[in-house]
């Protein structure tokens, strides 16, 4: 996916991403496991820098930016009641649970990159989209947020 979406990027030809992106949603939403698939693949600043902030074009980088969410929304149902153990001590957590997700990792580092975001004005609101996508998902989603004092991190952001 990162090697297609990186070629399509870079692409003179735009006319397909609709239809592209329809069917890529459709498996999202059929399969958890693409959903899992696609936010694991993406899970790397060099890629969310390529694909998003420093995208030559608004469309795609807006196009990469939904998928993400879609594949967020999906992953958000199987990850909810763990998401927020990853900051829980490790003798506190029951043994069959996960203490680390996939979109908790996702997060982690979209939060973790925020001081650097600013370098990037043209698409820092595709970015932010991401984090404000996560929110709404659900109050688990938001109290990992508050865990990750992702606050104070947005403000640290905007006023340095």
């Amino acid at each position: 996916m990162k090697h297609y979406l990186t070629v399509q990027q870079r692409s003179q030809d735009k006319n397909k991403l609709p239809s592209l992106n329809r069917l890529i949603k459709q498996y999202i939403n059929a399969d958890i496991k693409c959903a899992e698939w696609l936010i694991k693949d993406l899970t790397s600043l060099e890629l969310i820098k390529e694909l998003i902030l420093e995208c030559p074009e608004r469309k795609m980088a807006k196009f990469t930016t939904g998928l993400i969410y879609a594949a967020m929304v999906v992953l958000y149902e199987k990850d909810k009641a763990s998401i927020n153990l990853c900051f829980e001590d490790i003798g506190k957590v029951q043994p069959e649970l996960e203490r680390r997700t996939t979109l908790g990792d996702f997060m982690i580092m979209l939060i973790n990159y925020l001081p650097k975001v600013k370098e990037f004005i043209a698409h820092q609101a595709q970015y932010l989209q991401l984090i404000a996508g996560f929110a709404r998902l659900g109050p688990e989603a938001r109290y990992f947020l508050l865990r990750l004092n992702t606050m104070q991190q947005l403000l640290n952001m905007m006023y340095s």
